[in-house]
């Protein structure tokens, strides 16, 4: 396990993190994964670049034992440098091998834009596609019948190994509390 103290992160300036913020899916008790249709191509590849990927359950623990601060403690720096040397290396080759064509090199302005840069970006991020707002049941229902396996990369993998490496717990539909979409997409209006 990587590890850094205050001291290293702080050194360690090396540009924006642009993972921070990838897609987070909304999380459903009624959500059931539609099987996938004989021949999907890709199919394979994708779910096992989730499941091959899962991540650990003890979010607070993984991100303090990571770099010995909790993200909520870390300054702009040291977010920084964690997203360089912890959450992109994490994430960049499990989207990578889920959609290597629209993710095959993904950077910090894929999920910051165009303000990641200039380190004016605002999180969540407009520019990513807009979701259902949080009670339209049947939106985030069509949204999963009309793309299956990035609702379950999403929810599967992404939702739970970012609020890992973040310290918090994947978004809860009852409580409403947790690490979900609204982390980085905005809803439709």
């Amino acid at each position: 396990m990587i590890r850094f103290d205050r001291r290293t992160l702080a050194l360690g300036t090396l540009g924006l993190a642009g993972a921070a913020a990838l897609a987070a899916c909304h999380q459903h008790d009624s959500y059931t994964e539609p099987a996938p249709a004989a021949g999907t191509e890709g199919h394979a590849a994708k779910t096992a670049a989730a499941e091959t990927a899962a991540p650990a359950t003890d979010g607070a623990a993984a991100a303090t034992a990571a770099v010995g601060l909790e993200w909520k403690d870390m300054n702009r720096d040291e977010r920084e440098h964690y997203m360089k040397s912890v959450v992109l290396p994490k994430m960049k080759p499990a989207f990578a091998g889920w959609d290597p064509g629209e993710f095959g090199d993904i950077r910090c302005g894929t999920c910051h834009g165009a303000g990641a840069r200039d380190k004016t970006f605002k999180m969540p991020n407009p520019k990513l596609q807009k979701l259902p707002a949080a009670g339209d049941e049947a939106g985030w229902k069509a949204l999963a019948a009309r793309e299956p396996e990035a609702t379950k990369f999403m929810r599967e993998f992404v939702v739970p190994t970012m609020a890992q490496m973040l310290g918090e717990k994947p978004y809860d539909p009852v409580t409403q509390q947790g690490f979900g979409c609204f982390e980085c997409h905005t809803p439709k209006q």
